[in-house]
């Protein structure tokens, strides 16, 4: 369901509008109860892949299957844009761990300004996708 979010991508979008979107996509999406119970449910399962994959299978091939999709979408979203592959690869495996942090600290109360933290979160996410190491 939530894939059809980012089905379609503005091509004439910047790299930053583009972060954003997805950084804010995510910040809220992830607090609504389906997110939440996904993650309630993800913290009750074996953390060790082989365990996962041993007592729960088609789980594990379920969950597997959505961090595949996860990638392809961050590859629709950063196409056209001349970015390493690499790094978009590496950018799409910190995103959600990076969003469901600031999720949390959301939920729990915080006195950071999360505002702040998201928008330093793009810049760091852009400045790096932008860099040619």
């Amino acid at each position: 369901r939530r894939a059809d979010v980012f089905g379609s991508v503005d091509t004439e979008a910047s790299l930053r509008d583009r972060v954003a979107a997805i950084i804010d996509t995510l910040y809220d999406g992830l607090a609504e109860p389906d997110s939440r119970a996904i993650e309630n449910l993800r913290a009750a399962l074996p953390r060790d892949h082989a365990e996962l994959e041993r007592q729960y299978p088609q789980t594990a091939a379920e969950l597997y299957s959505w961090g595949q999709s996860w990638l392809e979408i961050c590859r629709n979203a950063f196409a056209g844009l001349g970015i390493d592959p690499e790094r978009v690869r590496e950018v799409a495996t910190l995103i959600p761990g990076a969003m469901r942090g600031l999720v949390s600290e959301r939920q729990l109360g915080s006195y950071a300004d999360l505002d702040v933290a998201r928008r330093g979160l793009t810049n760091a996410l852009v400045a790096y996708l932008q860099s040619a190491d």
